[in-house]
């Protein structure tokens, strides 16, 4: 694993996804720079974006820089992260477990912004099956807890996907 002193979380002026990748730099303690960038901002389409395709062209926000490495798409920088400060689980079964419920929070994550960032029209169209869905997932969720007997989705401390969670605002952790 590359480490540096410091390294970089970029994401928009909003919490979004950057603000677990932030909480979990602060939960480990880790000195970060956070860029941010105003919606449909130019100074990240036309200016930073491009300078960063050019050691990855999958870049997109979120992102980490660390040294060398570029690091985008939302779960590979949580992976990162919890792979830096030890946070995706000690064990393998804790590895599976976060990962599994890092995907489930990102599977609702998804419906709730297809829904938020709709016309009005649609919202009104799709918001009644959206709380009853949203339902499914929180089912799901407290038969996980259930089942597994923890206090956070993976283990007995947090991890990467209750951290995401949390930023949800759908989390017991």
């Amino acid at each position: 694993m590359i480490t540096t002193q410091s390294f970089t979380v970029g994401y928009w002026r909003t919490r979004g996804l950057g603000a677990p990748l932030r909480m979990m730099c602060e939960y480990a303690n880790t000195h970060y720079i956070s860029e941010t960038y105003p919606t449909a901002s130019p100074k990240w389409f036309e200016e930073r974006k491009p300078q960063l395709q050019q050691k990855n062209p999958l870049i997109n926000l979120p992102y980490i820089i660390d040294g060398d490495n570029v690091i985008s798409q939302s779960n590979s920088c949580f992976e990162y992260l919890g792979r830096k400060f030890n946070l995706n689980g000690d064990t393998e079964e804790e590895q599976l477990k976060n990962n599994q419920c890092l995907n489930q929070v990102s599977d609702m994550r998804n419906a709730a912004v297809q829904l938020f960032y709709s016309s009005p029209e649609q919202f009104n169209i799709d918001k009644d099956k959206y709380c009853q869905n949203v339902l499914k997932h929180y089912d799901k969720f407290e038969k996980w807890f259930e089942v597994n007997k923890t206090n956070y989705l993976s283990s007995s401390a947090p991890k990467t996907a209750g951290g995401k969670l949390t930023r949800s605002g759908h989390s017991k952790d």
